[in-house]
């Protein structure tokens, strides 16, 4: 079992990160800390990855009044 600041480092995220993603995929926690297994590291990797930093957003027309 891997706990979460373990898996931050591993994943080189930030530690409210890897609590995040836990809380949305439903995993198991134990006192303050989720126990992760590799399984689990795994899916949190892949979550990670496919968010690369802020979303662009499409320029607005202007509104005609």
């Amino acid at each position: 079992m891997i706990t979460t600041t373990e898996a931050a480092q591993q994943l080189g995220l930030a530690r409210r990160t890897v609590q995040k993603w836990c809380a949305v995929l439903g995993y198991r926690k134990q006192g303050r800390d989720y126990l992760l297994t590799e399984e689990e590291l795994v899916q949190i990797r892949a979550l990670a990855q496919r968010q690369p930093g802020r979303p662009r957003v499409k320029k607005l027309e202007k509104f005609a009044c």
